[in-house]
């Protein structure tokens, strides 16, 4: 194989590799759930799947205060949706008041996932199952 044919394969390679990366790497549902009075929110990114695997979701938690990005949870997690779309279907996010959430995710391949989520000085949650 010529230097030259080398070249032109590792070119090719790293364009397919590119797509792929920035085709699958978008997010497809982003949305915001804030509490009764605007003090906190929730907000939820999915990104697509790869073939039929799960979505990535990332949940962030957050004052909705200025200096709230330093006080933040990020709860990482997947749904098993059968490779089909993400929308406000797979999420139900429920506000008992200004510092209590229960975020349910639904998937077509598995259980409700169910995570509590306390805001006070520190953000924590707990998964529910």
């Amino acid at each position: 194989m010529s230097k030259k044919t080398k070249i032109y394969l590792i070119i090719i390679i790293s364009l397919i590799l590119i797509f792929i990366y920035t085709t699958f790497n978008k997010t497809i549902y982003s949305d915001k759930f804030y509490s009764p009075t605007n003090k906190n929110f929730i907000s939820i990114k999915a990104k697509y799947a790869t073939l039929f695997g799960p979505s990535s979701i990332k949940i962030y938690c957050r004052n909705n205060k200025v200096l709230g990005i330093f006080n933040q949870e990020i709860i990482n997690t997947k749904i098993y949706n059968d490779g089909g779309a993400i929308d406000e279907s797979n999420f139900y996010v429920k506000w008992d008041d200004d510092y209590n959430v229960t975020i349910t995710i639904s998937g077509d391949e598995q259980k409700d996932e169910i995570f509590e989520v306390k805001f006070s000085e520190d953000i924590f949650y707990e998964i529910v199952k």
